[in-house]
């Protein structure tokens, strides 16, 4: 055990530790003392770990929750890791979240082939999703493995079911979108103008391919306008100003840190909008409020796509389906990979590249008569 000054702010400490023959490091005490408790707390934890699981007393829900514990400290993933672990336990506790290791280690194979049995046969899970919650079981035991705390590695083994092949996305139409912004700005299904709601909010999601999760969280201050052009902030962090005039930090909930952007909007996106600015008073600031000043929900938007729009439509609609179409067309007015990766909030352009990537060979043709263009227009300057 190591207790040295911080290399970028000396006042602050940093503690190395080995657990298990692996090396920990923790960073950032304001004192040597904070170091010194922090180093005592995690040998505790590691010798009652042991001691548990020696004991054979450790059960699989204790293992879960250890495991989300270990991600959350080593910030392994962010929001959505976390929360896929917290549901693949609670699904998996149901079957076996009373064995104890030992139990587990003796039944072996038999056990986790029965809980990928159970996963799969669940109604309410997809295959994809069961296998993701399956893999969740396997890595934890995988990483009690590596802290010495199991004896055995009993799922080398076995076999990881593989996902469903994934199906060729479908990109509607122009005419589609329009009918599916149509259907959803009706009033089937909700009382009052509240079809106009969620019209609004369709027709954002397919002329700026944002996610419902960032448009749910819009609010007016997102809105502005610079240099004679309308510019919208996706998943930023703003400052908002109270009734009383002090201002408050307003953190957005984000899938990815890239998905904070930065994009531009035409007058045609900004008075869509506009349609819901006498509501702008309801909802603290929010763009997608009801009448009664309840904030619009992702849960509700998914659910008028799929008991609303699919049944008008005649295939499955849903938000990520106008994300593709607003690809597509991008792509085929000349953006590149790049540009578009930004404007979705991807980290890189892999994805774009995977999904879309049939279609920028069929967009060469615009880049080679501009090219023709170009060489014609040389050919004439120089004569």
């Amino acid at each position: 055990m190591s207790i040295r000054a911080n290399k970028t702010n000396p006042k602050l400490f940093d503690l190395d530790i080995y657990l298990g023959g692996k090396k920990v490091q923790r960073k950032g005490f304001p004192t040597r003392k904070a170091a010194q408790a922090e180093e005592r707390r995690l040998r505790d934890e590691a010798a009652e770990g042991a001691d548990v699981l020696a004991s054979g007393r450790l059960t699989v829900q204790a293992l879960g929750e250890r495991y989300l514990r270990m991600t959350i400290q080593l910030r392994q993933g962010g929001e959505s890791r976390q929360r896929n672990i917290r549901c693949a336990y609670a699904y998996i506790n149901r079957y076996i979240g009373k064995l104890t290791m030992h139990q587990l280690l003796t039944r072996g194979s038999e056990v986790i082939a029965e809980v990928w049995s159970q996963l799969e046969d669940e109604p309410k899970l997809q295959r994809n999703t069961a296998i993701n919650y399956y893999n969740e079981l396997l890595w934890a035991l995988g990483w009690a493995f590596k802290q010495k705390w199991i004896a055995r590695d009993i799922w080398s083994t076995l076999e990881t079911p593989q996902p469903d092949e994934e199906e060729d996305f479908y990109c509607p139409t122009e005419d589609e979108v329009e009918r599916i912004v149509t259907v959803m700005g009706s009033t089937k299904g909700c009382g009052g103008d509240e079809g106009l709601l969620y019209g609004v909010c369709t027709q954002l999601l397919a002329e700026t391919g944002a996610r419902v999760s960032e448009a749910a969280q819009l609010r007016w201050s997102d809105l502005f306008q610079k240099n004679g052009r309308w510019w919208l902030k996706l998943a930023q962090t703003t400052w908002e100003e109270d009734e009383d005039g002090s201002k408050q930090k307003v953190k957005r909930k984000r899938k990815t840190p890239s998905a904070k952007r930065t994009i531009r909007l035409t007058d045609d996106d900004v008075a869509n909008l506009g349609q819901l600015k006498d509501r702008a008073l309801l909802g603290k600031g929010l763009i997608f409020v009801q009448r009664d000043g309840t904030p619009m929900s992702v849960a509700s938007v998914q659910a008028r796509f799929r008991e609303v729009a699919s049944p008008a439509m005649g295939f499955r609609v849903h938000a990520h389906l106008l994300r593709h179409y607003h690809c597509s067309v991008n792509i085929h007015d000349g953006m590149d990979a790049f540009h578009l990766a930004k404007r979705l909030g991807h980290k890189g352009t892999s994805q774009i590249d995977k999904v879309y990537g049939h279609l920028f060979e069929d967009s060469d043709d615009g880049y080679v008569e501009r090219a023709q263009a170009r060489q014609k227009r040389r050919a004439l300057a120089a004569q």
